[in-house]
């Protein structure tokens, strides 16, 4: 017999929805207007405003565009024109969990369904005893049957209804009829949106070109919305999980130069208004180009940095090594904030195309804020570090020396940024090239490197704890 997937499969027939109960019904409106602002956290707040028709009274207003996975007590609604308050919300309710249905079968009879490997089933009935770590104990027949494999299904009679889902509603009350403006707001995990950045090297001078990303894992299909982008960390409450994405469609849009994005501070992070209104289908992405930036001074740099701290024994034996290839952007040499995200640098080879030389990731960046991207390794810089000496300094100290032999296969000249790293009170006692104090923790040494050539720095420290 075919075993079915461990995981249960609930079958169920499940009623219509029911209606609003209490007052008048009202219909949905045809016509939302959205604005969303969306946050990096994948919790973002939605707005929309609709012209309703009223009654008299009290009546309920179904809005069935709310996202089933919105955040309850943040679902709210406000009158912007006419006679008529709000007097109250229902979120919109799921369908049940399926251990919290099962557990209301205990006790009575169930169905379990195996299925065969020609699709006949064969239906077993049993009574259902409990879920012990959520998984079925059956008494069929006097026998008792620990997590059979299968499915259960059960018959839903009058004396045991379940409800379905339901959709939000809004509670109302008016003096009178006739049309009122409504906007109902809620915050939601499954929209987001983030950064990212391609690069483009050439010489001395970089091109940024920066992209937004905007997704929407929710079902709900956000036509020509507003959209405002918060850029920076806000501090949120311990909740539950953030709601996992599905499998997204992609929706490129043609973009032909850079939004012009208008940009303001409030409080302590950005917030960025898009031009013109952006579509965002259900479980889709939607990309735009965020900045665009030419001719730029960069540096191309080279850091050879110790794998640990050289007071504790060294590495001597260790294989050669290539150092980090780094490109600086200097302060100022950029105007405008950049979002977190990941950076792509290019290089265009002899026949003109385009060849990635590796990523980063980077912060918030306020703008002119110098920042380096560390790319990958440079091949052409081989480096061979090992420990020459080491002996006790008192109970508390080490003196010990080192050796780091630089070479370079490339054809050109290049300074490499040696970095070690000491633990506790630490002096260089002797160098073959000068030394830098970095921080507490670190001294530099600036090695040329000619081309093809091969460079050795020596160095002995006193290092006490």
């Amino acid at each position: 017999m075919h075993r079915a997937p461990a995981a249960l499969v609930l079958a169920a027939l499940i009623p219509a929805l029911t209606g609003a109960a209490g007052g008048s019904s009202l219909p949905s409106p045809r016509d939302v207007d959205a604005a969303l602002t969306l946050y990096q956290d994948g919790r973002s707040w939605v707005r929309e405003t609709a012209s309703i028709s009223i009654l008299r009274g009290e009546s309920s207003l179904p809005w069935p565009r709310a996202a089933a996975a919105l955040e309850p007590e943040t679902f709210s609604a406000a009158i912007v024109e006419g006679p008529v308050s709000v007097t109250g919300t229902t979120p919109p309710r799921r369908l049940a969990d399926s251990t919290p249905l099962l557990e209301a079968w205990v006790g009575r009879e169930v169905e379990l369904v195996q299925v065969g490997e020609n699709l006949t089933e064969k239906v077993t009935r049993g009574t259902l005893l409990g879920l012990p770590g959520g998984r079925p104990l059956l008494q069929v027949e006097g026998a008792i049957w620990v997590a059979p494999p299968g499915f259960l299904r059960l018959r839903i009679g009058s004396d045991h209804p379940i409800t379905g889902p339901e959709p939000a509603s809004i509670h109302l009350s008016a003096s009178g009829g006739g049309r009122a403006k409504i906007e109902v707001s809620y915050r939601t995990p499954g929209l987001s949106w983030g950064a990212d950045y391609r690069a483009v090297r050439s010489g001395a001078r970089l091109d940024l070109e920066g992209w937004i990303t905007m997704s929407n894992d929710t079902e709900v299909d956000f036509r020509a919305a507003a959209v405002k982008l918060l850029a920076g960390e806000v501090r949120r409450e311990t909740g539950p999980p953030l709601y996992e994405a599905p499998m997204r469609k992609m929706v490129t849009l043609e973009a032909n130069a850079a939004a012009d994005s208008g940009r303001e501070t409030l409080g302590a992070v950005h917030l960025y208004t898009l031009p013109g209104t952006v579509d965002l289908p259900p479980a889709g992405r939607t990309r735009r180009v965020w900045i665009a930036r030419s001719g730029m001074a960069v540096r191309y740099r080279h850091r050879l940095e110790s794998q640990q701290g050289v007071s504790y024994g060294g590495d001597s034996g260790s294989p050669p090594v290539h150092p980090l290839a780094l490109l600086s952007i200097d302060k100022g040499a950029l105007d405008l904030p950049l979002p977190a995200g990941v950076v792509r640098l290019f290089e265009r080879d002899a026949s003109g195309d385009l060849q990635e030389l590796g990523e980063d990731s980077i912060i918030h960046l306020p703008a002119g804020t110098p920042f380096e991207l560390r790319t990958g390794q440079a091949s052409d810089l081989l480096a061979h570090r090992r420990q020459t000496e080491e002996r006790p300094a008192g109970d508390r100290g080490t003196d010990l020396a080192c050796e780091i032999r630089l070479a370079n296969a490339g054809s050109a000249a290049v300074t490499v940024e040696v970095r070690e790293f000491f633990h506790g009170r630490w002096k260089i006692e002797q160098s073959s090239h000068e030394a830098r104090r970095v921080d507490a923790r670190t001294a530099e040494f600036l090695i040329p490197v000619p081309a093809g050539g091969e460079v050795v720095l020596t160095y002995r420290a006193g290092v006490r704890f």
